[in-house]
């Protein structure tokens, strides 16, 4: 089933149709170069070079998968093939999760309250404690994993022993645990599935993975299973170690053999465990070694249908481009996973996220995409609507079920359906592996808060207006509608949020200047990958999102405006930045880095502007600072685009900080697209835009200020 790949590092050599060297080069290859050479002369045949044991060559992967393998062609190989497997009757978890949590609630927590507490003293503080100490270990996450509600029961009541309670209060008093967890482990005796629900409450804490707590582990005789699993982990983060985590041309050799020596270890301690129990969780930390082949897959899949956790590993590392797969290959396990129907498993809602996630990897935009495919769109409702109303189904699931379906009523141009279902399922807050496939997700949310609450069935009428591009008729409903009704605060942040939006679309052509406001107290604060709020409302901003996205429709490049701004540090800050770019409509031109950038840097003895092309500019190295004075506080920008070149002016100078030709040719560069802001420990205290017509430069700076 495992194959030891043809080498880590350095160069194989081979010639079609060459005899095999004795070495362990596939049939039909040679490593020796002069026996290529030879071969390739007395044939007139070219050589090929095979640079095999990359982590992030697409091409080496496919020629070793697809051409230098032995092994038997995988049902994916060819990224169009479909599962055979029947996948009718494994389905095991979502019928469990009820009587887990309500188990845990009436029986767990009160056992394990009263062996910590047993004399009832605890304060309210440290009750809280003790609650989110059980939350933690025994949380739904391993729930999920089990079979039916009796079997599960009846594991959880002979896991849940005083010596469990003893490990627990350990750890709440961040005392060494091992002792108690060695103690736990041995008064068990646990072995078959009590040993998955061991591994669900050690999985990420406790000294698991520790060699010396395994060696007390062997020596007091615990389950050969979980030895094993410990064992992996063990080699696992060790492959790792030996690689580093840079890119693959920074790895060194040493490095490959030592990932290459500790991933076949982890593989053993697999397959060793694979053939004690078929539970999927030694599978799952295989994966975290990288692309694992698709047998392994259908396997646990074969095992237990809905262990939900390795989906995603596969989609991820044996199905993205990145990793050997391909855009097909991901749509062919979308559709697959929309076949099975197996409703009550969250398995059908699988074909929305990777359908989002293949739309994503391939650059495109994913409502245009949808617009033009309602047959997917009607598929996404179809896998998503029957989540919302299970009640077996767990939170998470509810949640991304909910979101997708909203997310498709809403390309649709649905919008009463988008704020009822979005009303329906109580979305809290969302996964945060979601943020990273919907595009414009703050957008979207933003939207659905507003469409959904006391005065949802108004502002879908006015959304839908937005929506069809009728502007004016939307401004003037949203000015009646707050003149007669009470507005929460997410309807309220909705409200300023498209009004404005809808304002650049009729004021600003107009010559009107629009202003945008931040009240006292909730200014915009932008900080790198980090939550930022906008009118008091919050948004996270991880991955891609960074700070400020939201902010880049209000000002549409190229064109004619200038916009101003105040913006000052976060709190005390002494050195904090405010950066700006103009993010090209050409998502390759975007990606590339080979779009314009100014960074402001503020510091206490004063302040300095970097311009030139985001790859130019982003670590501070190739561009030419300009210094100017800054005396700390707020500063007010003032940014003047006209005919495809920009003056900066701070303060009110009247002369501009960067203007130059190599500014207009790098934003002439950008045939259209919009402002972005980013910055780190900044916030925006006021913005202002307006067009600036067919005004002359001196008319331009005489504006008026914010």
């Amino acid at each position: 089933m495992w194959k030891k790949g043809i080498g880590i590092i350095g160069l194989a050599f081979a010639a079609f149709a060459a005899a095999a060297a004795g070495t362990s080069t596939p049939k039909g290859f040679t490593d020796d170069l002069d026996a290529a050479m030879k071969c390739a002369k007395e044939n007139g045949r070219n050589i090929l070079a095979v640079f095999s044991g990359s982590d992030w060559c697409i091409w080496c992967k496919s020629l070793e998968n697809e051409i230098l393998s032995d092994d038997e062609g995988s049902p994916f190989r060819s990224g169009l093939g479909l599962w055979l497997k029947d996948w009718s009757e494994n389905a095991r978890t979502n019928m469990a999760v009820e009587t887990c949590a309500s188990f845990r609630e009436t029986k767990l927590r009160p056992f394990l309250i009263a062996q910590m507490d047993p004399e009832g003293k605890a304060t309210p503080e440290e009750r809280k404690v003790l609650d989110a100490s059980i939350d933690h270990i025994w949380g739904f996450h391993g729930f999920k994993q089990f079979g039916d509600r009796k079997r599960l029961v009846e594991i959880l009541d002979r896991t849940a022993r005083p010596s469990f309670a003893a490990f627990v209060k350990a750890c709440v008093e961040k005392a060494p645990a091992s002792d108690q967890l060695v103690a736990w482990l041995e008064d068990g005796r646990f072995a078959g599935e009590d040993m998955r629900c061991v591994y669900w409450t050690l999985r990420k804490n406790f000294g698991f993975g520790s060699k010396e707590t395994l060696a007390r582990l062997e020596k007091a005789g615990v389950d050969e299973w979980l030895l094993l699993l410990w064992r992996m982990k063990i080699e696992r983060n060790a492959a790792w170690a030996a690689r580093g985590g840079g890119y693959a041309n920074t790895v060194t050799e040493e490095g490959w053999s030592g990932f290459e020596d500790h991933g076949d270890a982890c593989r053993a301690a697999f397959r060793r465990a694979w053939e004690l129990h078929q539970y999927p969780e030694a599978a799952y930390f295989l994966s975290e070694l990288g692309p694992f082949q698709d047998e392994v897959f259908l396997d646990v899949t074969a095992a237990q249908l809905d262990f939900d956790e390795f989906f995603g590993d596969f989609l991820w590392y044996n199905c993205y481009p990145r990793w050997c797969g391909s855009h097909e290959k991901m749509k062919a396990f979308a559709e697959r996973c929309y076949e099975t129907g197996r409703h009550d498993t969250m398995v059908p809602v699988v074909y929305a996220e990777a359908m989002l996630r293949m739309i994503d990897d391939a650059g495109e935009n994913q409502e245009a995409y949808l617009r033009g495919h309602p047959e997917e769109l009607d598929r996404i409702l179809e896998v998503s609507l029957p989540q919302i109303s299970n009640t077996n189904a767990f939170g998470q699931i509810r949640q991304e079920a909910g979101t997708f379906a909203t997310l498709a009523y809403s390309v649709k141009g649905d919008w009463e359906k988008a704020g009822e279902t979005f009303r329906s399922f109580g979305h809290g807050t969302f996964p945060s592996r979601m943020w990273r496939i919907i595009q414009d997700f703050n957008r979207w949310w933003t939207i659905w808060d507003g469409i959904s609450g006391s005065n949802r069935k108004e502002l879908q009428r006015l959304h839908a207006m937005f929506a069809a591009g009728d502007f004016a008729e939307f401004l003037k409903g949203a000015g009646e509608l707050r003149a007669r009704a009470k507005l929460d605060g997410k309807e309220d942040s909705y409200m300023r949020w498209m009004e404005i939006s809808a304002r650049m679309k009729t004021d600003f052509p107009a010559g009107k200047p629009i202003t945008v406001a931040f009240p006292k107290g909730n200014a915009t604060w932008l900080a790198y990958g980090g939550a930022w709020k906008m009118n008091g409302e919050y948004a996270y901003c991880g991955g891609k999102r960074r700070g400020g996205d939201n902010l880049e429709w209000d000002v549409p490049v190229p064109g004619n405006f200038r916009l101003e701004i105040e913006v000052g540090p976060h709190g005390d800050r002494d050195e904090w930045s405010f950066d700006f770019c103009q993010k090209p409509a050409d998502q390759a031109l975007y990606k590339a880095g080979d779009y314009p950038f100014l960074m402001l840097r503020f510091a206490k003895d004063g302040a300095t502007a970097v311009f030139g092309d985001w790859n130019e500019v982003k670590d501070g190295g190739n561009g030419k600072p300009v210094a100017f004075p800054y005396a700390g506080g707020n500063v007010r920008l003032a940014i003047v685009y006209r005919d495809g070149m920009a003056s900066v002016f701070v303060d009110g100078a009247a002369e501009p900080l960067v203007e130059t030709d190599d500014y207009a040719r790098i934003l002439r560069r950008v045939g259209e697209g919009t402002f972005k802001f980013n910055g780190s420990g900044a916030r925006i205290l006021a913005m202002k835009v307006m067009s600036l017509g067919g005004q002359s430069g001196a008319e331009i700076q005489d504006r008026g200020g914010l």
